[in-house]
């Protein structure tokens, strides 16, 4: 073999043809030897890799379920830790800042509200102080219509007493001016 084009052909032959064949009929053997042990391994291989699944998938989304648990209970300062690098850790941040989100919401509903609150106590004091001015001043003016009232009513009496007085006179003065008159034409005769 000092030709080294047939050494390189002879171990191109070797790699190519002669190791692969030797290497299937070795795995076919081994195969046919082991069956019962390669579905154990195949076996123990498939529950191995849904385990992992589930840690890597199925846990994720449990812990995102019971954030939106807690959420819904009303917890909106709970945030939810997803570490696994893929579109779920991304859902869990989107999941964080909503909650984050919700919470400053949540803050600024309560603001407005106690500002809404002290906003309707001083209203509410000032329509009292009003209120209160309104009804001195409607006892005052009260009193000032009973006063004018009475008032009224003496001036009442008193022009309705002193024109009966005046009827009386006018009568006694017809009485008299009656009798003068007759008196006058006693005289005259």
């Amino acid at each position: 073999m000092k030709n080294p084009l047939i050494k390189k052909l002879l171990i191109v032959f070797l790699v190519l043809v002669l190791i692969p064949l030797v290497s299937i009929s070795f795995f076919s053997s081994f195969v046919k030897d082991n069956l019962m042990f390669l579905l154990f391994i195949a076996l123990c291989l498939i529950f191995s890799l849904a385990f992992l699944f589930s840690k890597l998938v199925i846990n994720p989304i449990n812990r995102l379920h019971e954030g939106i648990e807690k959420i819904t209970k009303g917890d909106l300062k709970h945030q939810v830790n997803i570490y696994t690098g893929d579109e779920i850790e991304e859902l869990g941040k989107a999941f964080n800042k909503m909650a984050k989100k919700l919470n400053n919401y949540q803050g600024e509903a309560e603001e407005l509200k106690t500002i809404l609150q002290i906003k309707v106590k001083a209203r509410t004091r000032e329509l009292e102080e009003v209120n209160k001015t309104l009804e001195m001043k409607v006892k005052k003016r009260t009193k000032e219509f009973k006063k004018r009232l009475n008032q009224l009513e003496r001036f009442h009496k008193l022009t309705v007493g002193r024109e009966l007085k005046m009827i009386e006179l006018k009568k006694k003065l017809k009485k008299s001016e009656n009798i003068n008159k007759k008196i006058e034409s006693k005289n005259n005769i």
